[in-house]
């Protein structure tokens, strides 16, 4: 939900380009008070169904549809 929320433009805009969201796994975790291990389990799942893409400082948006129904599910 977070991603989607920063992705649709409530976030930083300087932080988001053409589905790429510049942001490290640790600024994320902090952003949703979790560890920084939780969100890398949680992004790695969402990276093996290639809804993502993990890369240094950034996520990258491969499937956004996708995306919007985990977390519809998870809301």
């Amino acid at each position: 939900q977070r991603l989607l929320f920063i992705l649709e433009g409530y976030g930083n805009h300087i932080l988001i380009q053409d589905h790429h969201i510049q942001i490290s796994q640790e600024q994320l975790a902090n952003m949703l008070t979790t560890s920084r291990q939780t969100i890398n389990h949680e992004l790695s799942l969402l990276e093996k169904q290639n809804i993502i893409k993990i890369a240094f400082r950034k996520i990258e948006i491969l499937d956004i549809e996708k995306l919007k129904v985990i977390a519809q599910v998870h809301s």
